[in-house]
């Protein structure tokens, strides 16, 4: 196994845990998140072109940005 970054690591035990470090901010009931997710799968599976953790969160933030979101 390929041994991770450690920012890239930092970032992905962030990122499991985020929901209960910023309890206040997460909305979603169970079957809300797990639609949620298939969501961005298939946006992520179906784009015709290669994206990485770095493009979607980006994006994500920038797309949250634009809803005022972080208001």
């Amino acid at each position: 196994m390929t041994k991770l970054d450690p920012n890239v690591q930092a970032l992905r035990t962030k990122l499991k845990f985020i929901t209960i470090d910023m309890e206040d901010r997460s909305v979603c009931d169970d079957q809300q998140y797990n639609e949620l997710v298939k969501k961005f799968t298939d946006i992520i599976e179906f784009t015709d072109y290669n994206v990485d953790i770095a493009d979607c969160l980006s994006a994500l933030h920038d797309a949250m940005t634009n809803f005022e979101m972080y208001d």
